[in-house]
């Protein structure tokens, strides 16, 4: 009787204790059984508890880090505890849909060729709770790295690359950019037009652009840029896109 293999599910959290718990619901609510689930604690306040009808429960592990280390480094540290033979990530404030481990572990072992799989998510708009989903005709990783359609949610990755492959700890943000594109260029990747998971936007309503936040994201998208410049096997005009959105984050600055 063939075992199916453990599947790894990294989810980093921050003071968000309700959404974390249903973010943890949907991974033991998958369809495919064989999981294990690496919740990163970083730097709640309060430390983030389990609900009493899941501290039993022995897939869940939970990892605290006392002083935050951002998202980049909390992921990388699930990485690295990742027992599975695949690993995947999952956004606190996020979902899957019951088929994601099934349908992406299937492709990857009907097909072994492939270090990973990237399915779709339905985007739901919280402020108006109008759900959008355009999976693509043509979708090529390499190319829609670049325009974001590669989410964190939506990948499920072979654990023989997990050496190879990590978030650049000096990104506060863009690290998930930066992860998939890294994945997408360095790896053989297949795409399935399947939704995956729910990707849930504007759910908060204090998320205020400033001058401060502007100076931020020009500062880690100068990080991101300066990264695939000397890790990546980009092309000339995939780094010529990213030289022209870092030019406008700084535009606006002024």
């Amino acid at each position: 009787m063939n075992i199916a293999p453990l599947v790894s599910s990294i989810i980093p959290t921050k003071n968000r204790l309700d959404k974390a718990h249903d973010a943890i619901r949907s991974v033991l609510n998958q369809s495919y059984k064989n999981i294990e689930i690496i919740l990163i604690d970083d730097g709640s306040t309060p430390q983030f508890e389990l609900s009493d009808d899941l501290k039993a429960d022995q897939r869940i592990i939970v990892i605290r880090v006392d002083v935050s280390v951002g998202g980049a480094k909390a992921r990388n540290i699930g990485i690295d505890q990742a027992k599975g033979s695949f690993f995947c990530f999952l956004d606190d404030d996020d979902v899957y849909l019951p088929n994601k481990l099934s349908d992406l572990t299937k492709i990857l072992i009907e097909k072994p060729e492939y270090d990973a799989a990237i399915g779709e998510c339905i985007l739901l708009d919280c402020a108006t709770g109008i759900k959008s989903f355009t999976p693509q005709s043509a979708f090529s990783p390499k190319s829609n790295t670049s325009k974001n359609r590669v989410h964190t949610n939506s990948t499920l990755i072979n654990s023989r690359i997990k050496n190879n492959i990590k978030f650049n700890e000096q990104l506060e943000k863009f690290q998930d950019t930066q992860f998939n594109t890294d994945l997408c260029y360095k790896f053989n990747v297949i795409y399935t037009p399947t939704a995956i998971a729910l990707w849930n936007i504007n759910w908060s309503s204090n998320q205020i652009t400033t001058k401060k936040s502007i100076f931020r994201n020009t500062k880690n998208y100068f990080r991101l840029t300066r990264h695939f410049i000397f890790n990546s096997k980009i092309p000339l005009h995939f780094l010529y896109w990213h030289l022209y959105k870092l030019a406008s984050f700084t535009i606006r600055l002024k």
